[in-house]
């Protein structure tokens, strides 16, 4: 388990849950989930259902490249969208994001400023796939937004809010704050040919790893190979995960990276996952002892994934070959179950 028990809470006259985290208030301690009861908490958004419409964005770009690589972004919105952006004070531009949809693409952004726009900064925007007018976004992660049942929110000074579901109380309600960004790393040595072998995980729990948005956000990522798993691995074979359940992860759950090959997941169950499932190879091919191959994914159920990168997938196979994917149950994604290559040639 990588994560801490929350305890402590009082109930305010709104009947709101608070506790102040010393941890967070004197060592500046975050985390972006939070598990309540075994099942992922909602992190305080407007619109608690459905999602704001953009009505028009503009594009100032600084850096040109063969697409724009840096460039301010500035998105309009229809007035009544904004009330509960009125509120904000200075120090909550420190905290708030949006998150945007866009086809296969998702994009999550700290904002700059705001008016009845919001003026954002990062990668320029790709020429096959911007974000446009009509496109959705919601807005997360500041105070005015706590107001449904099931919502969490962590202000500055380290004071966790929670609305309780009804039938909740603090007596009957497990809080769990994630603590660790990984669970296990297995490193082997592909410069000299040393390799970390014959390691079998059977029977085991991995619960409560969390992911951190940096402030630079999550740029659109195709599968969302840019953020890291749980369990990573590299330079390894012969590693068997069997009878194992990884869940409550604030992203990936198993990554067979570079140099990693005959290998086993066997009747594991993976759920509740921010990221996706079993992601194999890389992005770029390595040749020699860091290619990766000879994987089997046999009789796992990969389901409940995307929850916090919904382009996910339950199993990437990028530069890989030789592998197996057998019997695996796969469902609740917003993306893709399986994509395999990673070339487009």
């Amino acid at each position: 388990m990588g994560g801490k028990k929350i305890s402590g809470f009082t109930i305010n006259e709104n009947g709101v849950w608070e506790v102040s985290i010393p941890e967070s208030n004197y060592y500046k301690w975050r985390f972006d989930q939070l598990y309540v009861n075994n099942k992922r908490a909602i992190l305080a958004r407007t619109p608690n259902l459905g999602f704001i419409k953009i009505s028009g964005i503009e594009e100032k770009v600084w850096v040109k490249g063969t697409a724009p690589e840096k460039a301010q972004q500035i998105l309009t919105f229809d007035e009544g969208d904004f009330n509960s952006l009125q509120k904000l004070s200075a120090g909550d531009f420190e905290l708030i994001r949006f998150k945007a949809y866009h086809k296969w693409d998702f994009t999550i952004r700290y904002i700059d400023k705001n008016g009845l726009a919001l003026f954002t900064s990062g990668d320029g925007m790709k020429p096959w796939n911007p974000i446009k007018k009509g496109d959705r976004l919601v807005l997360e992660n500041y105070e005015a937004a706590l107001d449904s049942e099931g919502e969490w929110f962590l202000n500055k000074d380290g004071t966790l809010s929670y609305i309780p579901i009804p039938g909740q109380t603090p007596e009957n309600t497990e809080v769990i704050a994630p603590v660790l960004d990984n669970l296990i790393t297995v490193m082997g040595d592909l410069a000299n040919n040393k390799l970390v072998e014959y390691v079998k995980f059977e029977g085991i729990t991995f619960k409560h790893c969390q992911y951190k948005l940096p402030q630079t956000g999550f740029e659109p990522n195709q599968a969302a190979t840019e953020i890291p798993s749980a369990i990573m691995l590299e330079g390894a074979r012969n590693i068997t995960f069997s009878n194992c359940e990884i869940s409550q992860i604030g992203q990936h759950a198993i990554w067979f990276g570079k140099g990693c090959s005959n290998s086993l997941v066997s009747h594991c169950y993976l759920n509740n996952l921010g990221g996706g499932g079993i992601y194999l190879g890389s992005v770029a091919p390595f040749e020699g002892i860091g290619h990766n191959h000879h994987i089997k994914l046999d009789n796992n159920i990969i389901q409940s994934g995307g929850q916090e990168f919904p382009p996910s997938v339950g199993i990437w196979v990028g530069q890989s070959s030789d592998n197996e994917i057998t019997h695996n149950d796969i469902g609740n994604f917003y993306y893709t179950g399986i994509p395999i290559g990673w070339v487009w040639g």
